[in-house]
C-alpha cells in the first residue's frame, strides 16, 4: 500500500510537471501563413506526443487509483471482517460476563445459605453446650449422691463386718475357753491318761505326749463346736486365729504407743 501511494505521488509530480508546462499548438508560421507540409505534420507530431504522455500518466494515475481503491476496498473488507469478529468476541464476553454475574448471584446465595447454615449450627452447638453443662453437673450431683451413698453403706457394711468379727471373736474365745476346760475333765483327761499308762512308761515323754493329745483333742472339739454354730448361724466365718492374733498384735501396739507417749509427756517440765 505505501508504495502504491510512493507511485501515485510521483505520477501525481510529473502530470504537474507536464500540466505546468505552457504548451500552444500554433499552426501558423510567423508571417502568419501556413507553414511547409513538414512543419505542420511535427508540429502535430509534437501536440499528439504531449496529449499521449499527459494521457500515459493519466492513465498510470488510473491504474494506481484503480488500485488504492482495491486495497483500500480490501482493507475495508479485512476491517468489516475484524469489527464483525470484535462484534462477536464483545457480544461472547458479554454472555460470559453475565453468566459470571449469574455464577456470582447464586455463590452469593449460597453463601448466605452457608451463613445462615452455620448461624443455626452455631445455635444448635449452643444449645448442645448448655445441656451437655447441665447433664453433666446433675450427673456430678448424682455422682457425688452416689459417692455418699457408696461410702456411706461401706460404712454400713463395715460396721457390720466389725459386728460379725466381734461376734466371732467373742464366740471363738467362748469355744475355746470351753475346749480348753473340757479337755481338762476327767471325761477327757483320764482316758488319756489311761492309755498312756497302758502304752508307754512314765517319763517326760508321757507328759509331751499327754499335753500334745490333750491339745489334738482341743482343736477337734473347737472346731466341731465353730462348725455347729457356723450350721445355726451364730457363727459367722469371719474371724479366725490369724485375724485375731493380728488383732490382739494392733492392740497390744497400740497400747504401747499410748503409754510411752503419756510417759514421754509426763516427764516433760
Amino acid at each position: 500500500m505505501r508504495v502504491l501511494l510512493d507511485n501515485a505521488k510521483k505520477i501525481v509530480t510529473q502530470l504537474n510537471s507536464v500540466m505546468s508546462y505552457e504548451y500552444a499548438v500554433d499552426f501558423r508560421a510567423e508571417d502568419g501563413q501556413l507553414p511547409a507540409y513538414e512543419q505542420l505534420v511535427s508540429k502535430l507530431n509534437d501536440a499528439f506526443r504531449h496529449q499521449r504522455d499527459i494521457n500515459q500518466m493519466h492513465a498510470k494515475l488510473l491504474s494506481v487509483n484503480y488500485l488504492v481503491n482495491l486495497s483500500n476496498f480490501a482493507k475495508n473488507r479485512q476491517l468489516s471482517r475484524a469489527l464483525s469478529r470484535g462484534k462477536r468476541q464483545i457480544m461472547d464476553l458479554q454472555n460470559t460476563v453475565a453468566v459470571m454475574e449469574e455464577a456470582v448471584d447464586s455463590l452469593t446465595e449460597e453463601v448466605e445459605t452457608q451463613r445462615k447454615t452455620a448461624e443455626r449450627l452455631k445455635g444448635s452447638l449452643e444449645t448442645t453446650r448448655a445441656l451437655l453443662e447441665t447433664s453433666m453437673l446433675e450427673y456430678r450431683k448424682e455422682m457425688n449422691q452416689q459417692r455418699d451413698i457408696i461410702n456411706q453403706q461401706q460404712r454400713y457394711v463395715g460396721a457390720i463386718q466389725r459386728n460379725k468379727y466381734n461376734q466371732d471373736f467373742i464366740l471363738d474365745s467362748s469355744l475355746f475357753v470351753f475346749s480348753l476346760w473340757a479337755v481338762n475333765t476327767v471325761l477327757v483327761d483320764y482316758p488319756i491318761q489311761v492309755a498312756l499308762s497302758i502304752s508307754m512308761r512314765p517319763s517326760r515323754r508321757r507328759q509331751w505326749t499327754r499335753q500334745g493329745l490333750k491339745l489334738v483333742t482341743m482343736m477337734v472339739l473347737l472346731g466341731r463346736l465353730k462348725n455347729g454354730a457356723a450350721a445355726y448361724g451364730l457363727h459367722n466365718r469371719v474371724g479366725s486365729v490369724f485375724p485375731y492374733v493380728q488383732t490382739l498384735l494392733e492392740i497390744a501396739r497400740d497400747a504401747l504407743l499410748r503409754v510411752f507417749w503419756s510417759a514421754k509427756e509426763s516427764s516433760l517440765p
